[in-house]
């Protein structure tokens, strides 16, 4: 695997912790935030990330494959943070599928999505696929799992949006989002508040973010369009702040659906759409 430019490492090295501006409101996000650019979306902040392909020759011909690696881009994949192991990383692994064309890079989590912390073994480019050394799961370079025989049902990979730009000699990972909390000094909503998920219609995951005045019992359910609930997201206390939850909907056909913040101030409810 290729290494960063040093300037770049020294970037990442002062980014760690800062206050990032996002549209007109600068918030401090918790934990290690990394990505070179935030963008805002209503209320979901969005990471943007760039490398430069010169730093990573394995990328320079089709069926290379690379995985990003460092300290500071591990925290780049909501994987890696939410289900990594004291001896087990989740990095995002970058394959180059084509010789030419606009779609010719994908970006996907090395995290197995059968779920029991594996990470996915190396890409094999004579089969195009992916391979957990657990249970033999199969992904393509683009994070669509293949149904083989003996293999468990499982979802796709988490999938990253790539742009290729040919004159800068860049790779843009779109959708990468570092958002954990707010900082706790933010102000504390005035009653409970339920965002628009992020991004939707989505597949097969996407963030739902929000508020509690005071600590209490909240419980989050996701419903078919005629009522009928389909999964219990969240069903616990928790503390007054803003607060982020990362919604996959791998056992969920295409639909529209609609998901409920319940707590002792009421009932909301937005609806969101799974697109597959």
């Amino acid at each position: 695997m290729g290494t960063s430019s040093t300037s770049r490492r020294a970037f990442l090295r002062n980014a760690l912790g800062v206050v990032v501006v996002a549209g007109t409101s600068p918030l401090t996000i918790l934990g290690r935030v990394i990505p070179e650019i935030m963008t805002r979306s209503g209320n979901m902040l969005v990471a943007v990330y760039t490398i430069e392909l010169e730093d990573y020759p394995d990328l320079a011909e089709a069926g290379g494959s690379i995985r990003l690696t460092s300290p500071e881009q591990l925290m780049l994949n909501p994987d890696h943070v939410n289900f990594s192991f004291d001896d087990v990383i989740f990095p995002i692994a970058i394959t180059r599928v084509a010789v030419s064309g606009a779609d010719m890079f994908k970006a996907v989590s090395t995290y197995c999505t059968h779920g029991f912390g594996y990470e996915i073994g190396p890409y094999n480019a004579e089969k195009d696929e992916f391979v957990c050394p657990h249970n033999h799961s199969t992904f393509r370079a683009d994070g669509s799992h293949v149904d083989k025989p003996g293999t468990p049902p499982v979802g796709d990979l988490r999938k990253f949006p790539v742009i290729y730009d040919a004159g800068a000699g860049t790779l843009t990972l779109e959708q990468v989002l570092q958002v954990s909390g707010i900082d706790e000094a933010a102000e504390l909503p005035s009653r409970p508040f339920l965002d628009q998920n992020y991004p939707n219609p989505f597949n097969p995951s996407t963030m739902i973010r929000y508020g509690l005045p005071a600590a209490m019992h909240v419980r989050m359910s996701l419903h078919t369009i005629v009522g009928e609930e389909m999964k219990v997201v969240l069903d616990e206390y928790r503390e007054a702040g803003i607060h982020m939850i990362d919604l996959r909907a791998d056992d969920l056909p295409s639909g529209m659906y609609f998901y409920k913040l319940q707590t002792r101030q009421g009932t909301l409810a937005r609806r969101l759409t799974v697109a597959k």
